[in-house]
């Protein structure tokens, strides 16, 4: 299991967040964010 770095956290708030404003579901804005970082990780 991999533990997130304060990095990879500060990430996903702010594109969270920037997915809000584009006026998405807090679900689909979370959905976005999470696959956002998993398409930046290298082992993916």
């Amino acid at each position: 299991m991999q533990v997130a770095t304060c990095r990879q956290v500060k990430d996903l708030a702010i594109k969270f967040y920037q997915n809000l404003k584009k006026v998405m579901t807090k679900g689909e804005a979370l959905r976005q964010a999470k696959l956002s970082l998993i398409d930046k990780h290298p082992l993916y």
